[in-house]
């Protein structure tokens, strides 16, 4: 053979065998042999189409998609391609990734991917549990942990599409009927739960939260309730859910992706409280009028009031013991958990300088001392018409020490 000869193509991969023969100028001659074997060592080339995007529908958790061969090229002809999962054959809702392979007529292999994204399917959000109950808080408590409850639910995606959900609004179930405005978001705040169990991130309420279908792709998430202190008694000015922190209430989550909610069962210890301002007596005629406002989450944990007269070196000069609040609050017009003012008439007694108070509930008490006596009742009467109000029957102090 010659060299620079060329070889078919089918020859590929064989052996052919090359004879060399030398001859002098007498012609003598010797030959030897050896053999080529020609190999095919370059991959061919291929191209992937670009990602696919299609939708099922809302309904449907799969859908035939279709999309473009790919483009292979090699050195050598007769490269053939293959893709799997194929055109034309059935995709889940989801990603899925597709690999193509390009064969050469040497069995030299080149792969690329690319993605089939089928879009829609229904979703169907669970709820578990659908009701948390959260303990008890301490209203009056300045020690964040204590104004806190927490509790814990999740929601799973048992559908096939990716469900999107907006954290809606949190609302007072309990008295709605009695409140102008019955948003509960100043005291609820949900969270993510991180990976130690606490809390993380931002605040949910009115976010919008992601979750794909499946049990491994459930998301847990933290509630916490905190009322903002004490409600303070507004007056005739209408009821509100942040006015009002009652022993017991339900609040419901909703949210905008389902129709699905979660109840939440809250709760404030009771106990009585003194609430800002205190405690003040005027003299409007022939009357004294005391007034002081009272908060307690359980109405009818509020049992009596004692109420000492001091002159004008804070001595007391008569007391009087066990004035039943307890009637008049149940006959008032009084929410459960909201604040009120109490007015107490009496008549007059020239040395009275001050009035201590002391209000009594089932396991608790608070006391407030009043300023000195105003001479006249003047704009403080007025403004007792516009709060909610549990007026006394008047007392005499005709009995008081001489």
């Amino acid at each position: 053979h010659r060299r620079g000869i060329s070889h078919n193509c089918r020859a590929l991969g064989r052996s052919s065998i090359v004879s060399c023969t030398a001859t002098d100028a007498s012609v003598n001659a010797a030959t030897c042999f050896f053999s080529v074997v020609v190999m095919d060592k370059e991959p061919p080339v291929i191209k992937c189409p670009a990602n696919v995007t299609a939708d099922a529908g809302a309904t449907q958790c799969s859908a035939v998609v279709t999309y473009p061969a790919p483009v292979a090229t090699d050195n050598v002809p007769g490269v053939t391609a293959s893709c799997s999962p194929a055109s034309g054959t059935t995709f889940p809702v989801g990603v899925t990734t597709v690999t193509c392979t390009a064969t050469d007529v040497a069995g030299n292999k080149t792969a690329c991917t690319f993605t089939v994204n089928l879009t829609g399917g229904p979703t169907q959000a669970v709820i578990s549990p659908a009701s948390v109950d959260l303990r008890a808080v301490n209203v009056f408590s300045l020690k964040t942990k204590k104004r806190t409850a927490t509790g814990e639910f999740s929601i799973q995606n048992t559908g096939c599409g990716r469900m999107t959900l907006t954290f809606k609004s949190i609302t007072r179930v309990t008295d709605q009927g009695k409140l102008s405005d019955a948003d509960d978001s100043a005291f609820f705040s949900f969270f993510r739960r991180g990976a130690d169990g606490s809390p993380t991130g931002a605040n949910l309420l009115g976010q919008q939260v992601t979750i794909d279908a499946g049990a491994a792709n459930q998301q847990t998430f933290i509630v916490q309730f905190r009322p903002q202190g004490v409600p303070a008694d507004r007056g005739s000015s209408p009821l509100r859910a942040v006015d009002v922190v009652p022993n017991s209430f339900q609040s419901i989550l909703s949210f905008t992706g389902t129709d699905k909610t979660i109840t939440f069962n809250a709760a404030a210890k009771p106990g009585v409280q003194l609430i800002d301002p205190l405690v003040s007596i005027c003299r409007s005629g022939d009357q004294f009028i005391i007034t002081f406002h009272v908060y307690n989450s359980n109405k009818t944990d509020v049992a009596t009031a004692t109420f000492e007269f001091l002159d004008g070196s804070d001595r007391v000069i008569g007391t009087i013991s066990n004035v039943d609040l307890a009637g008049p609050i149940g006959k008032a017009n009084i929410v459960n958990g909201q604040s009120f003012t109490v007015i107490q008439n009496t008549t007059v007694d020239d040395r009275v300088s001050k009035v201590r108070v002391t209000v009594f509930g089932g396991s608790s008490s608070d006391q407030a001392t009043s300023s000195a006596l105003q001479s006249t009742c003047g704009a403080s009467v007025a403004s007792l018409s516009a709060r909610r109000q549990v007026a006394l029957p008047v007392l005499n102090l005709d009995g008081l020490m001489p």
